[in-house]
C-alpha cells in the first residue's frame, strides 16, 4: 500500500513550507501518520498530526477542478502509481475524463487512438508511436494508465511536441526552421515569466553537458516543450467544454505553475491544481496545490536474454554476452545476427526492447538467429532461451 501524505503548498505559505518539512524528516509532534493519511491545509503544525483525514478526503477537493496537473519522475513507481489513484478517483465522478500525457509525441496521436479503440494492441502500439526512440523510460511505468484509459473509455492525449522540432531548435532560430517544423511551434512563446527563467538559469547551470547549446536555445526549447504541451491541452479542452482533464507530466514542468498550469490558464482562463508526487529540490511556498509524499517503491527486476546488441551494416548483431548469459548457454554467439524474438521480425535494437518489455524472468523466448549477414548463407537457427 502506498504511503502519502498530501501538504498543500500555494494556499499556506510558510505554514505549509513547515508542515512538509516535517513529514519528510520524520519528526512527528504528535501521533504517528498511519498509512494512507493526509495533512489538511487547515491544520496547524501544532495539530498535524491529529485526527488525520484520509487520502480520498484530499482527492475531493478535486471535485470541482476541471483540469487536475499530477507530476512524476519519470523512473519513480510511486509516482505513477499516484497518478493512477488520482485518476481512477475522478474516472469515478460524474463527469467524461480525459488524459493528457507527456510521454507521447502529438503527431503519434493516431497511433494512441487506434490503441485506445483495439485497433492496435500495445507492442503494435510502440512500434508506431517509436516510443523507446522517443521517449524511452520501461513502460511498464505507464502501461497500468493506459489499460485503465482503454477499459474506461477514457481519451489519451498525446501533448508532447515531436523531438525534430526541439532537436532543430537548439541550432537555429525558430524563424529559420523548415516549414514542416514550424507547423508545430506554439502560437504563443510567453517569455514574460523571470522565475520560470531563472529556475531554467539554474537547471543549466547545474548541468555542464550542453555542448554547444547556449543558454538562450536551452531555454527556447524549455518553452517549446511548455508551450506545445499548453497549447495542445488547452486545444482539447475548448474542443470538449464538458471534459475534464488530468495531466500527467515531469513535475519540473509543473512546479510554480509556470511550465504548463499557467500557459493553459493564459489560454483558457482554467486554474487547475497541482499535485506534486514528492520533489527533489528545495521547498518553497507556492510550489503546488498539494506534495504527496509515498513510500519508494521499485518495480520488479525485466526478464533479460544476457546479451549486449549492436546495431550494424542494418543488422541487430550480438557484440558481448553478460555474466551467466542464458543465451550464451542455449548456444547463442557472437556476431549472430538477431531475426526475430518469438516470431516478431527484429529490426532494430528497440524491437528487441518491444518484444521483451512485459516478459519476467522465468518466461521463454525463441530467438531467431542467422550466422551470416548475407541472406541464405546459412539457414536461421532458433533457440529457447529462458529469461533471467
Amino acid at each position: 500500500m502506498l504511503s502519502h501524505y498530501p501538504v498543500s503548498m500555494r494556499t499556506l505559505g510558510s505554514i505549509c513550507l513547515l508542515l512538509a518539512l516535517v513529514l519528510i524528516g520524520g519528526c512527528v509532534a504528535a501521533s504517528e501518520p498511519t498509512a494512507d493519511t493526509a495533512v489538511s491545509p487547515g491544520q496547524t503544525p501544532a495539530v498535524a498530526f491529529t485526527g488525520l483525514p484520509r487520502l480520498a478526503q484530499i482527492q475531493s477537493r478535486l471535485d470541482d477542478e476541471r483540469v487536475v496537473y499530477v507530476g512524476e519522475y519519470h523512473m519513480r513507481l510511486q509516482d505513477h502509481r499516484i497518478q493512477l489513484e488520482v485518476i481512477r478517483y475522478l474516472a469515478a465522478r460524474d463527469r467524461p475524463l480525459a488524459i493528457g500525457v507527456e510521454w507521447f509525441q502529438q503527431p503519434f496521436q493516431w497511433a494512441l487512438d487506434r490503441y485506445l479503440a483495439g485497433a492496435i494492441d500495445t507492442r503494435e502500439l510502440l512500434q508506431a508511436s517509436e516510443y523507446y526512440d522517443r521517449w524511452g523510460y520501461d513502460f511498464r511505468f505507464y502501461a497500468p494508465i493506459l489499460r485503465f484509459a482503454k477499459a474506461h473509455d477514457i481519451p489519451v492525449i498525446a501533448l508532447n511536441v515531436p523531438e525534430e522540432l526541439t532537436r532543430a531548435a537548439a541550432k537555429k532560430d525558430l524563424d529559420e526552421l523548415a516549414p514542416n517544423l514550424r507547423k508545430w511551434v506554439p502560437e504563443m512563446l510567453d517569455r514574460t515569466d523571470a522565475d520560470y527563467r531563472r529556475r531554467l538559469e539554474e537547471v543549466y547551470g547545474a548541468h555542464p553537458q550542453h555542448g554547444s547549446v547556449d543558454f538562450k536555445r536551452f531555454y527556447t526549447v524549455q518553452l517549446l516543450w511548455d508551450e506545445g504541451m499548453a497549447e495542445r491541452a488547452a486545444q482539447y479542452l475548448q474542443a470538449h467544454p464538458s471534459t475534464r482533464m488530468v495531466i500527467l507530466a515531469g513535475s519540473g514542468h509543473l512546479a510554480y505553475g509556470s511550465g504548463i498550469p499557467n500557459r493553459v490558464q493564459r489560454r483558457t482562463g482554467i486554474d487547475g491544481a497541482i499535485l506534486l508526487p514528492g520533489w527533489e529540490g528545495e521547498l518553497r511556498a507556492g510550489l503546488a496545490d498539494y506534495l504527496l509524499l509515498a513510500n519508494a517503491q521499485e518495480l520488479p527486476e525485466p526478464g533479460r536474454l544476457g546479451i549486449m546488441l549492436v546495431d550494424k551494416e542494418g543488422h541487430v548483431i550480438v557484440d558481448s554476452f553478460t555474466d551467466d548469459s542464458s543465451a550464451a548457454a542455449a548456444g547463442v554467439k557472437k556476431n549472430d545476427v538477431v531475426l526475430a524474438i518469438n516470431d516478431q521480425q527484429v529490426n532494430s535494437i528497440n524491437d528487441v526492447r518491444v518484444a521483451l518489455w512485459d516478459h519476467p524472468p522465468g518466461d521463454v523466448m525463441h530467438l531467431r538467429i542467422q550466422r551470416s549477414v548475407r541472406p541464405g548463407e546459412d539457414r536461421p537457427i532458433t533457440f529457447a532461451i529462458t529469461l533471467r
